[in-house]
């Protein structure tokens, strides 16, 4: 939406609410009710979004922006790989005097618990979704990627990780070894 459209279209709700499967289980955004056009100059908005799936500079200034969909998208997929809405996970990395412990948990403490022994096969697309929501988290928004970015990532496939390592792997493990760049 944010690139394919000129002027681009911020959603402004994107949450587990407002995301559909078909009969073959592929996802589709809905309710474009609170959808705005990006117009440049025009980014000051009443807030729109779910409770929990905020951006945090969209509850200080107001402004939208396509990096406040980003980070809605970043909350949309803790929650799918963590089976519930992750709030206390993001407010602990969010606050800073308990972004070490909260960095020191293991991955698989995390995630779902019907995911705890996840298929070899189904490892290396875990950790691409947990990079990506990562990235999507950021606090500051010019450190987010863009949709585009993530979309890309997203059709190059999973992320190359032998599954005997998975239990052991931190959440801060995934933002120092796997911060690279979505380009």
């Amino acid at each position: 939406m944010h690139h394919d459209c000129i002027p681009p279209i911020v959603h402004r709700d994107i949450s587990s609410k407002n995301i559909l499967l078909d009969s073959e289980y592929e996802a589709h955004v809905s309710d474009f009710g609170t959808a705005k056009f990006l117009k440049p100059g025009s980014s000051w908005s009443t807030p729109a979004v779910t409770f929990g799936y905020a951006a945090p500079e969209l509850a200080q200034t107001m402004e939208v922006t396509e990096k406040s969909d980003v980070y809605s998208f970043g909350v949309l997929c803790l929650e799918i790989i963590m089976g519930k809405h992750p709030g206390d996970l993001i407010n602990s990395l969010l606050s800073t005097s308990t972004t070490l412990m909260s960095c020191n948990v293991l991955l698989v403490e995390v995630i779902d618990e019907r995911a705890r022994n996840p298929e070899e096969s189904d490892v290396g697309d875990i950790m691409m979704i947990m990079k990506l929501a990562m990235n999507c988290l950021s606090h500051n928004p010019e450190f987010r990627p863009s949709m585009h970015q993530v979309s890309k990532e997203l059709m190059m496939g999973k992320l190359p990780f032998a599954n005997d390592q998975f239990p052991m792997i931190t959440i801060a493990q995934l933002n120092q070894e796997w911060q690279t760049p979505l380009m």
